[in-house]
């Protein structure tokens, strides 16, 4: 386990497995800025599955918790719309479609290697 700090932008991807190689990474990593100002907690897992709903008085889905909080911690902003996309696959319904604003990929368009 690795245990030094997050102190760039950069450096979660460090402690993720990458698809490609070394050199595809590092051309990815050059698009990245370097600032701790961006560290924001993210969950890390966010998915249906890990989201749950109760049915209002009104009729309306709230809700009421979020679970499986075991990925969490302190990354970079952009960090939780890529994680949250990356098992996006041709057999899930529309609700990526449907993401809050504060983590939407649309809020990071230049950051998308983040998925590496």
């Amino acid at each position: 386990m690795d245990t030094k700090p997050i102190e760039s932008s950069a450096r979660p991807l460090d402690l993720t497995p990458h698809h490609g190689s070394t050199t595809y990474a590092s051309f990815l990593r050059s698009f990245l800025t370097d600032s701790v100002k961006g560290l924001a907690l993210a969950h890390g897992d966010i998915r249906q599955d890990n989201i749950m709903v109760k049915l209002n008085e009104d009729n309306i889905w709230v809700v009421t918790e979020i679970i499986d909080w075991e990925d969490s911690g302190f990354y970079p902003k952009y960090h939780e719309c890529t994680q949250l996309t990356r098992t996006l696959s041709n057999e899930e319904d529309n609700w990526y479609l449907y993401l809050p604003a504060s983590i939407s990929p649309l809020q990071f368009p230049h950051s998308k290697s983040a998925a590496i």
